[in-house]
């Protein structure tokens, strides 16, 4: 089910989608507002709203505002890339673009670890006057999972761009560079390229940075010199869904899903147990056992029931790397609380994106749909009142999503994600 180590191999041979929902997106939708996702009919099976607008909405993450919550460099640089973008398609020449490609073994790491960059790479296209392109094809196109919104930033190639003639400096030091100034200076060494390809591998350390100079850029606004938003909790799942919405294929995942567990927008909490995580011991890695991973889980979900306020109809969404321990954990709490926990069903392998292999382009099934619940756990979690996170930046990226407004992590770990209060769970 989930995050960056795991996850699920569902056989969805048989869907049949048959009917509408009974959402109706009025005027003045509000994503703070606590509404029903998908509905139920009368023949169990599920459907989305027709226009593609509005299937977008539905699948906002919860921390999402509207436009004006970005700073102005970011919205003036949706602007300049719908207009170049435009421009390229009718064939001038003289656009120029910035590639971040994971297409080689050299692009590594996990959903997140790929997914993170992402607004980095937005501040170095501003920088370099360039349109961000997103080329993914490691396990399969990144489009099989994540599209462009309807009036966001549309960073697919287009036919006429040649990959093969990109320029590809390294990127290996940039990280120790001071200032984003800085990096405007590097990036104007490449400024003759009119394709530059560029790929960040994973790390923490390098997340944490790139962070900090997004959030410098914004202060000083370097090239607009005025001040802007500069709370992240709200520019980044903002951003994110300008960038990103579930994909067709995603989304009827996602519906089933978020149907079958009877899951409320903004009304439920969601645990992330990636509880089959090594540690050191001896200098060697060593995982925790079966017991000890139980444990670790147990202590997630008490967490959750302990923050669920008066809201004593919130479900908690566990998504877990050990199918086997969460549903014998949720075995362990039905008694004392019936139907609370929600825990996907149909997980026979894990799956890892991070150790996916390259995408031959003839057995699509095979590099797709095991991964689709690694993306719809990640942007389920992004939906959810609080998110209970552990080691790892899955969970603690889904926590960003939903806007940080309650964050408790449950197990110590690496620091990502967090420009907002973490509230330690009291463990046991």
């Amino acid at each position: 089910m989930l995050s960056s180590s795991v996850f699920k191999k569902l056989a969805w041979a048989t869907v049949a989608i048959t009917s509408f929902l009974a959402l109706v997106h009025q005027q003045g939708f509000s994503i703070s507002t606590t509404i029903p996702l998908f509905s139920k009919t009368k023949t169990n099976e599920t459907s989305f709203v027709g226009s593609n607008f509005a299937r977008e909405e539905q699948f906002l993450p919860l921390g999402a505002r509207d436009v004006d919550v970005l700073p102005k460099w970011i919205q003036e640089y949706i602007v300049f890339h719908e207009k170049e973008k435009k421009r390229s398609k009718e064939g001038d020449a003289s656009v120029k673009f910035l590639v971040m490609s994971c297409v080689s073994k050299a692009c590594h790491g996990g959903t997140v670890d790929r997914l993170t960059p992402v607004p980095f790479f937005v501040l170095l296209a501003a920088l370099s006057g360039r349109v961000l392109l997103i080329h993914w094809t490691i396990p399969s196109e990144l489009e099989n999972f994540l599209v462009p919104p309807t009036g966001g930033i549309d960073w697919t190639k287009p036919p006429h761009v040649d990959l093969g003639a990109a320029t590809n400096p390294s990127t290996r030091n940039w990280m120790n560079e001071a200032t984003p100034r800085t990096l405007e200076d590097i990036l104007n060494k490449y400024n003759k390229s009119q394709v530059l390809n560029l790929s960040f591998g994973a790390g923490s350390t390098q997340f944490m940075k790139m962070e900090q100079l997004l959030a410098d850029h914004t202060k000083q606004e370097l090239k607009y010199g005025e001040e802007s938003q500069e709370d992240w909790t709200a520019i980044f799942p903002t951003l994110f869904s300008k960038v990103f919405t579930p994909s067709p294929r995603l989304a009827e995942f996602m519906v089933k899903e978020i149907t079958n567990l009877g899951l409320v927008r903004g009304n439920f909490l969601a645990v992330h147990g990636r509880v089959h995580y090594p540690f050191r011991k001896d200098g060697k890695p060593q995982y925790p056992t079966v017991e000890e991973e139980s444990q670790i889980l147990r202590n997630a979900i008490d967490c959750a029931i302990n923050i669920r306020e008066k809201e004593s109809d919130a479900n908690i969404y566990v998504a877990c790397d050990r199918i086997h321990v969460a549903e014998s954990i949720k075995d362990e709490y039905e008694s004392e609380f019936p139907g609370l926990v929600k825990v996907d069903e149909g997980v026979n392998e894990d799956q890892h994106i991070a150790f996916s292999t390259f995408n031959d382009g003839a057995h699509e099934d095979v590099v797709v749909e095991p991964f689709l619940p690694t993306f719809s756990d990640l942007w389920i979690m992004g939906m959810a009142r609080c998110v209970v996170h552990g080691v790892g930046g899955y969970g603690s990226f889904s926590a960003m999503l939903a806007g940080n407004r309650c964050t408790y992590s449950h197990r110590r770990g690496e620091k990502r994600f967090w420009t907002a209060e973490h509230t330690q769970c009291p463990n046991k």
